[in-house]
């Protein structure tokens, strides 16, 4: 009952903060709300009384933001267009035009408008701004971005954003990292270190990402450092949001692709994407679709069972998306998101005398349903903006490990290949809502509040019989968790002086956890129970202070807290019970985290040259992590005490509209001070996956070649990157990292048809990566290395 009332409670949030005096409400000059560029200009001049003169080639699929309230026509027009790549002339008293401020770049998907450099960053949304207005460690690749450099898939986007990493167990296994800051590479109880937004929708908490292809995103942006005073979530290390199109109210449209691609010595694999646009009511109601599939070929052969190409993988997905303009000021927004991923084995190796094999005695394979609906609704009040989204999570995910002569206490038959299932089921209500008073208010502030409640249950199972199909089962864990988060969270911007600003933030939270557990070993008769209940609150603060000496320079400095709260471990051997001395105890503590920066960013000659450069300190307290028993089976604990300390740059410079230059890198000192007495096998040193040095950097030449009416747009491309050495895990001395991996791209246009190949890994490296393998052979070396060099073709054409 409880859970009802909070849910009912923040979905009237929203109706509560519009209630108001209407004789109080001031109409705004200008009300025009996120559409078509040329549309939101039109309807600024008409609304203005003025003139306005647009280019005669129009402005493709660029997209405006939101102008609302009492603004100078001249502000307003400015920030419409910032970042598009076009300017304002004015050529009387009520007359302007607008002129390309240079040459635009063609653009192929209506999904991705605009400028290929980052413009509005949404995961700000408190204070509509470009990335060097904003005080915090942000970054952005736009939609155009991730079309031109080929990126479908979230760990791609490792080598466009800095000090963004991801372990590489495989797609819809993965847990994301930020700036160096680990928990370990298991997918356990702990809640994720980087929060995961899709549009205004926290989409995971305790759960590997599901990977969704990123097809009609406009933008990923991704913020480092604790979050809790900006997002309801309370992400330690930062936030990743994927922002998709929005629905277009006044033009029909899409995009379809076709590609194909080959792995060596492996199987070949194929991609089609499908994006369609349609206003139903001109400017009212409009619908959006996105459908996909994706095949990827596997390269590994399994010597033991004498299966080839074991680890090919499926992913394929939808999204439907409606939006309807109830008025000047109303807008509401339904969209319905799935996708399934399977991947038929795993992709680690085994090291032997003779080398790296795949040696395990069954295929492991593995799966991951995402589903999510959300409802979202934009307004103005007198108070500022309102954004309220209430989502429905439905995220089922299992594997498949080889725990072949792994448990023999359990009373397993020796030498009888078994695996070893888990499967977890997560069902989650998500609502946010947001007030921000709006960029022209004197004292800029937005305030939130955020509810989650989530009912999750995983079930771990050894299974009997050749290849799990016997009927028996040696061991069973049943697990559900009840868990309801509420949060308070807002900021407040200050202007000290014009070009000094204080912005503090505070988050309010309070977390409640009930959990029941059953263990059987039928083969032993033994049966168990395990149930608690758990309480947590606190309060995350954040304070930043930036100076603007000149428009296209900002200094910051900033502090900020995070938090993870404590929770319960079950399971294991019955009989092994949870100690009070040593670890792993029945509670595990909580964590937090103190980061503070001090940073620069610079945007100089017309934006042709951009840099940012970020130093930090991190103090992490009590750290959590997922770890194993000596028996393999998973259990929370805490660690000890961990700090961070670096450099982060990211630079890029554009001579000109042909050439495109850009390097970026992390230096950094992860290390862990001090270990809890109780935790076991922990040793001093460096965070697991996390190196001391990374960074990369990419070239891309562009061309033209016309013939009379036909002009051809000529593109090539080559990118490097280095992912230097660290340890595997807290007590392990093995190795990984220390390799470089590169890739190129070459591709043409004409008018709206594209052509583009590529190759990955071209180097062929095969270098160490950051992943676990199998938990239930913790005394086996296992590697996962690179996917090989793979080519790969395709085509699009936008209509």
């Amino acid at each position: 009952m409880r859970r009802l009332v909070l849910l009912a409670l923040a979905s009237a949030f929203p109706v509560i903060l519009c209630q108001g005096p209407v004789a109080a409400q001031t109409p705004p000059t200008f009300s025009i709300e996120p559409q078509s560029l040329e549309s939101a200009l039109l309807s600024l001049a008409a609304q203005a009384h003025v003139a306005l003169s647009l280019p005669t080639e129009g402005f493709g699929r660029l997209q405006s933001r939101r102008i609302k309230g009492v603004r100078k026509f001249d502000d307003a027009l400015t920030t419409l267009l910032a970042g598009t790549g076009y300017k304002v002339e004015r050529v009387g008293d009520a007359a302007y035009r607008i002129i390309a401020a240079r040459s635009q770049r063609s653009e192929f998907s209506p999904a991705s408008p605009g400028n290929p450099k980052p413009d509005v960053i949404i995961v700000s949304a408190y204070l509509p701004a470009t990335e060097a207005e904003i005080p915090r460690d942000v970054s952005q690749v736009s939609g155009s971005r991730l079309l031109e450099a080929g990126i479908s898939s979230d760990a791609a986007l490792a080598d466009e954003i800095s000090g963004l990493t991801f372990t590489n167990l495989g797609t819809g296994r993965n847990k994301i990292l930020l700036r160096g800051l680990s928990d370990g590479a298991l997918s356990g109880r702990t809640q994720s270190l980087v929060g995961l937004y899709f549009g205004d929708t926290r989409i995971t908490y305790g759960a590997p990402d599901p990977d969704l292809q990123l097809v009609d995103v406009a933008s990923v942006e991704v913020l480092r450092g604790p979050q809790g005073a900006l997002y309801g979530a309370g992400a330690v290390a930062g936030i990743m949001r994927i922002n998709p199109s929005p629905v277009d109210l006044d033009r029909f449209g899409g995009s379809i692709l076709l590609a194909a691609d080959g792995v060596e010595g492996g199987d070949p694999g194929h991609n089609g994407e499908l994006v369609v646009n349609a206003p139903l009511l001109r400017g009212v109601i409009g619908v959006r679709g996105v459908v996909y599939s994706q095949s990827e070929g596997g390269w590994l052969d399994n010597k033991r069972t004498g299966v080839k190409n074991s680890n090919s993988l499926e992913r394929s997905g939808a999204r439907v998306s409606a939006l309807a303009q109830l008025n000047a000021s109303w807008s509401v927004g339904l969209s319905v998101s799935s996708q399934g991923v399977t991947s038929n084995d795993s992709q680690y190796l085994e090291a032997t005398p003779s080398g790296l094999v795949r040696a395990a005695a069954l295929l492991e394979p593995h799966d991951n349903d995402f589903n999510l609906a959300n409802l979202t609704v934009h307004g103005s009040t007198e108070w500022g903006d309102l954004t309220s989204s209430t989502s429905h999570i439905r995220h089922r995910f299992g594997s498949r490990f080889d725990a072949t002569g792994a448990f023999p206490s359990l009373g397993v038959v020796a030498g009888v290949v078994q695996p070893i299932d888990e499967r977890d089921a997560q069902d989650i209500w998500v609502h946010e809502t947001r007030l921000t008073s709006g960029s022209d208010a004197p004292t800029p502030w937005f305030l939130g509040v955020f509810y989650a409640d989530g009912d999750n249950s995983r079930r771990v199972t050894l299974r009997d019989g050749a290849l799990g199909s016997g009927s028996g089962i040696d061991y069973q864990e049943t697990r559900s968790e009840a868990i309801d988060e509420f949060a308070l969270f807002g900021e407040v911007n200050w202007r000290i002086a014009p070009r000094l600003q204080l912005s503090t933030g505070l988050r309010l939270f309070q977390s409640h956890l009930k959990m029941q557990s059953e263990t059987t070993e039928p083969n032993l008769g033994l049966v168990r129970t395990e149930g608690g209940g758990l309480t947590s609150s606190g309060v995350a603060p954040d304070l930043r202070l930036s100076y603007q000496p000149a428009p296209h320079v900002l200094l910051y400095v900033s502090a900020a807290k995070g938090y993870r709260a404590d929770g319960l471990n079950s399971g294991g051997p019955i009989g092994q019970a949870f100690s009070s001395s040593k670890q792993p105890f029945a509670r595990y503590g909580d964590d937090d985290i103190w980061t503070y920066e001090a940073a620069a960013r610079v945007d100089m000659f017309e934006d042709r040259l951009a840099l940012r450069l970020t130093s930090f300190h991190s103090e992490w307290r009590n750290v959590q992590t997922d770890e194993l028993i000596s028996n393999g089976f998973p259990f929370t604990g805490n660690v000890g005490d961990a700090r961070s300390t670096g450099l982060e740059f990211d630079g890029r410079y554009e001579p000109n509209q042909r050439l495109a230059f850009r390097l970026y890198g992390l230096i950094n000192e992860p290390e862990l001070e001090s270990t809890d007495p109780s935790f076991p096998a922990a040793t001093h040193g460096g965070l697991p996956g996390s190196p001391e040095y990374s960074g990369g950097g990419s070239a891309r030449y562009a061309w033209t070649a016309a013939t009379g009416p036909i002009a051809l747009n000529f593109f090539a491309e080559f990118a490097a990157a280095y992912v230097g050495r660290s340890s595997l895990g807290f007590g392990t001395a093995a190795r990984i990292g220390d390799y470089v991996e590169s890739n190129l791209r070459v591709g043409m246009s004409l008018r709206s048809w594209s052509a583009e190949a590529h190759i990955d890994n071209l180097s062929n490296s095969d270098g160490s990566t950051y992943s676990f393998g199998n938990p239930y052979q913790p005394g086996q070396t296992l590697v996962t290395p690179l996917r090989p060099r793979a080519l790969g073709i395709s085509v699009r054409h936008t209509f």
